[in-house]
């Protein structure tokens, strides 16, 4: 298959095999399968409680299933293709999903399809431009201020920041001399390198 997740809760391995559309139980002891679930192009896995979370990107949505057998409880429809599933802390009412990215064209913005399997999903919080080590060279990092800017000067280097009023800065990338900034609100910011000025 082409296993895309895998949680455990100390006695069972769920598995996600997204090439198969299914996830598997098998018992962390005795490496025994103990249940198969049909869940249509599944892509990552959370447990919460006695219950375990599959999103699916074909389908738009989450399955619950209950464990270990992995009998469907229900599901949850979604306004996008998930990527990621996470359940933190102790609250039982709180899961996180990540949709699958919005993939455009630089040339003119517009959207492209995004149904690779193998697009990376993390976002990227850091990017240099310029020849590293030599005068001009510059490092973008994302910090909850905004984005901090490390450049190499002949007097050593200096450290600012580029403030982003339009929301908390999530990833970034860069482009020729242009900082693309995408932000938590949902915004895209383009920023001039040389200048560090917001564009658009």
């Amino acid at each position: 298959g082409y296993l895309t997740d895998c949680v455990t809760d100390g006695q069972t391995l769920f598995v996600a095999d997204a090439w198969n559309n299914r996830v598997v139980a098998v018992d962390a002891k005795t490496h025994r399968l103990r249940a198969v679930a049909s869940v249509p192009r599944v892509w990552s896995l959370t447990l919460q409680g006695n219950r375990l979370l599959a999103a699916s990107r074909s389908e738009r949505c989450l399955y619950i299933l209950s464990t270990p057998n992995l009998a469907l409880v229900g599901r949850r429809e979604l306004p996008y293709a998930p990527v990621q599933v996470q359940h933190k802390g102790t609250s039982p009412a709180t899961v996180a999903v990540l949709f699958e990215p919005l993939v455009l064209r630089l040339s003119d913005f517009a959207v492209a399809a995004a149904e690779r399997f193998d697009y990376g999903f993390a976002p990227r919080t850091s990017a240099e431009f310029g020849p590293r080590g030599q005068v001009g060279w510059k490092r973008f990092t994302l910090t909850k201020e905004g984005v901090q800017v490390l450049i190499r000067t002949d007097k050593g280097d200096e450290k600012r920041v580029i403030p982003v009023s339009q929301g908390t800065p999530r990833a970034l990338a860069l482009t020729g001399t242009r900082l693309l900034i995408a932000t938590m609100a949902g915004t895209l910011l383009i920023v001039a390198v040389h200048s560090e000025t917001v564009l658009t």
